[in-house]
């Protein structure tokens, strides 16, 4: 019988499943996979706790060592534990420092202390405070992970958690599949110059020809923006664009995700853990069809009280104008007192904290932070409460023919509605108890007699 010599080592290779077929595959695997898995990442946190050096968990692993020190830098968690059993005072003076009386009215607590630098208020009073930074923190490993002063040592400490890194990696990993990247300035400017000639019936083509110098983007990005409706620009003012049947799974428009920092939930966590007494508003958007008019809801979480207005977009430009509208019509005091702290997703919509954050003089009158992607429940309150919303108006009822006065009708009903959560009191009679109201008033909130609560769709015949 004649040998083939070929299909022997064909077969070799196939069933040698202790060695080459599995190294084969581990090697093609490992080629071909750029990111670094959740394994990977414990594998990082345990050799950084056993004092290990980037080049050997880089050898570990098999990636280059500027990998590791990259995703050590960009994914370590700040921790601000302080030590078991020591004042946590930051302060690069507090070793050598004997002032005292720095509390502006020492009489409202017994003060035990023989100098204020062993006194947890020593560093937020002090005017001269300036905080130690560890120098470790700037040069490898970056992380106190593997350090034997961590259980003593006072100061802020970064640690490499393998859960929070990956968890840091994925939210990145979704924010930057999120379509294209614009800030704001750039896309008034592009309106700026577009919206003028489209009224003169000019194409998308024919505008992008003659102007590439003005709106340095492409044909497809424009056409890409307009689709978006994040300007006054629409479908309906492109003869030619009505014409074409509509794509599906178009990228949608973003605006660059820098507004993010210093406002993630994170942040807000320690925000809120600072400022324990604070209350939360969260912010959050209820769609009508596709394409039309949509809601922006504003929910005081701690009564349950949610207001809602109309808006034609849903873009940034049409919250910024809501707060704005809530703003001039309650004054900066009231406005300050009732909304420190507004809490929303990370819609398209909601992309100029800036604008939210300060009025037109630049005076500050709240802070914005945002959940994290794909987590609803850190903003429960507002799921929760738009359930009341769709028992008048159902999903898919179109938003296109109600006006303001038609939603406050509905959120005088609603706020009316007793709830268990408030011992049998309505929303509208907890926040008249907490704070005005006068306020509901000017909001266009009006109290419902219970028996004449309506929630069903029969209290908008449109």
């Amino acid at each position: 019988m004649e040998v083939n010599l070929a299909n022997i080592f064909f077969y070799f290779i196939i069933f040698s499943v202790g060695g080459a077929y599995q190294f084969l595959e581990v090697s093609l695997m490992i080629m071909n996979y750029k990111h670094l898995t959740h394994d990977n990442r414990k594998i990082i946190e345990y050799m950084l706790n056993t004092k290990k050096s980037f080049k050997e968990i880089a050898r570990t692993i098999n990636v280059d060592s500027t990998t590791i020190s990259k995703e050590v830098r960009k994914n370590r968690m700040l921790n601000d534990i302080g030590a078991i059993g020591r004042i946590k005072n930051r302060c690069i003076y507090r070793k050598n420092c004997f002032r005292t009386n720095l509390c502006e009215n020492k009489s409202m607590r017994e003060c035990n202390y023989s100098r204020c630098s062993a006194c947890t208020l020593c560093n937020k009073n002090c005017p001269d405070f300036v905080e130690e930074v560890c120098p470790n923190h700037k040069q490898p490993p970056y992380v106190c992970n593997g350090c034997s002063l961590k259980s003593s040592c006072v100061l802020k400490k970064y640690i490499y958690d393998h859960d929070y890194a990956h968890k840091a990696y994925k939210i990145r990993l979704t924010e930057s599949r999120k379509g294209f990247r614009l800030t704001l300035g750039e896309l008034l400017h592009i309106e700026s110059v577009v919206k003028p000639l489209v009224i003169k019936g000019q194409s998308i083509h024919h505008i992008v020809s003659n102007n590439k110098d003005v709106l340095m983007i492409s044909e497809r990005t424009l056409y890409r923006i307009v689709e978006s409706c994040e300007t006054d620009i629409r479908n309906i003012d492109l003869p030619m664009k009505v014409k074409r049947k509509e794509t599906i799974n178009n990228r949608k428009f973003t605006v660059d995700r820098s507004y993010l920092d210093g406002r993630t939930y994170d942040d807000f966590l320690k925000f809120i853990n600072e400022n324990p007494d604070v209350s939360i508003v969260q912010m959050d958007t209820v769609e009508g069809v596709k394409g039309g008019a949509v809601l922006l809801t504003i929910i005081f979480v701690n009564v349950s009280l949610m207001l809602a207005y109309l808006r034609v977009s849903n873009n940034a430009r049409s919250v910024v104008e809501v707060i704005d509208y809530i703003y001039n019509t309650l004054g900066h005091g009231v406005f300050v007192d009732l909304f420190p702290v507004f809490l929303m997703d990370r819609g398209n919509e909601f992309t100029d904290p800036k604008a939210i954050e300060f009025n037109k003089d630049g005076e500050r009158r709240t802070r914005v932070f945002y959940c994290n992607p794909g987590s609803p429940e850190e903003k429960g309150a507002c799921e929760k409460n738009h359930v009341e919303i769709r028992k008048i108006l159902p999903k898919g009822t179109s938003f296109d023919n109600l006006t303001q006065e038609d939603i406050n009708l509905v959120m005088s009903h609603i706020n009316s509605y007793s709830r268990k959560k408030l011992n049998g009191k309505s929303p509208y009679q907890a926040f008249s108890f907490y704070f005005a109201e006068s306020i509901l008033n000017k909001l266009g909130i009006d109290y419902i007699a219970p028996n004449d609560v309506i929630m069903n769709p029969s209290l908008i015949k449109k």
